[in-house]
């Protein structure tokens, strides 16, 4: 639901190349083909915890310098100082739904 709002907002922006990789166990590979210019990732994802995913990508040579900007429902200073201290260069905290 998050992607999708992400996917129409940023969709009128005429330099602006949305992918979506729907299996985060895939999103190292998709992000070393495609080679984005910013990675904008959750923490809560299925398969796979995406403090993980963020370790990965820093120590993969073709992802390691690309910004990432980790999206989360979670506030708690500590788990956005792990975050930022594993390579994330921003964390945002998304507004929680009646769903969350």
């Amino acid at each position: 639901m998050v992607c999708e709002a992400i996917r129409r907002a940023l969709g009128t922006e005429a330099d602006i190349d949305f992918h979506y990789c729907a299996d985060p166990r895939e999103a190292l590979s998709v992000a070393t083909q495609i080679k984005p210019t910013v990675i904008l990732q959750d923490l809560v994802m299925p398969g796979i915890d995406g403090l993980t995913l963020v370790s990965q990508y820093r120590t993969n040579p073709a992802t390691k310098d690309i910004p990432i900007v980790v999206l989360s429902t979670n506030e708690n200073p500590q788990v956005k100082g792990q975050a930022l201290g594993i390579g994330a260069n921003d964390y945002l905290v998304k507004l929680r739904t009646a769903s969350n």
